[in-house]
């Protein structure tokens, strides 16, 4: 049985991507970005995380339209990994992406990524950030005294705003429209990590980081 029956509890997430601060390349920005965090909040001191994903291919799909699985796997949440099939968010033991890694009759492997980056411990908040190569930098920014995505929204809003630089250019994880967590199977209502995976992986889509 791969599925968890429970979801682990945690904070209240939002991720973004951040493409660059005018005429800087992204290497530098990383860097900038880690002083500016390390200086503004009493020189925190930074953790190493990293973020694998990988993108399975149907061999043979009766449709002609290979269908896609995409997996998420946080260095933080040893033992879990986070899939997107057909639609729906499921939160399974890392065992699971082994097997299909071994069905190579059934899936192969079309994507294979590592976005490595670190971690903040700021007061009720945490911040992570992985280097997303030639796009920019990824920042995902975690409220801890709630699980209620409701009451962390003005929050998360107003501390991000506190954090990014004036002149960079974001793009910000909209969970409206195609990005609703209902669409994908996922409580509107309590926020767990695999709300978290669901907002990298959009993200990842939209942005063509894979």
């Amino acid at each position: 049985m791969f599925l968890f029956d429970k979801l682990k509890k945690m904070g209240v997430t939002r991720v973004l991507l951040i493409k660059g601060l005018k005429d800087t390349n992204v290497a530098q920005y990383f860097l900038t970005f880690h002083e500016r965090i390390t200086s503004q909040f009493s020189n925190r001191q930074s953790k190493a995380w990293h973020i694998l994903t990988k993108l399975f291919r149907d061999k043979n799909s009766a449709t002609g339209i290979p269908k896609l699985i995409h997996s998420l796997v946080f260095s933080n949440d040893v033992g879990k990994v986070y899939c997107l099939a057909d639609d729906v968010m499921i939160e399974a033991e890392h065992e699971l992406e082994t097997i299909l890694s071994k069905l190579k009759n059934l899936w192969s492997v079309k994507q294979d990524v590592k976005f490595e980056g670190y971690s903040y411990n700021i007061g009720d908040f945490i911040v992570r950030t992985v280097d997303a190569r030639h796009k920019g930098m990824l920042v995902e920014v975690e409220y801890l005294p709630t699980t209620y995505p409701h009451a962390a929204s003005s929050i998360l809003s107003d501390f991000i705003d506190l954090i990014m630089p004036k002149d960079a250019d974001i793009v910000r994880w909209d969970e409206k429209g195609d990005n609703s967590y209902k669409k994908v199977g996922l409580s509107e209502e309590t926020f767990t990590r695999i709300h978290t995976a669901y907002q990298y992986m959009t993200l990842f889509k939209s942005e063509s980081l894979l």
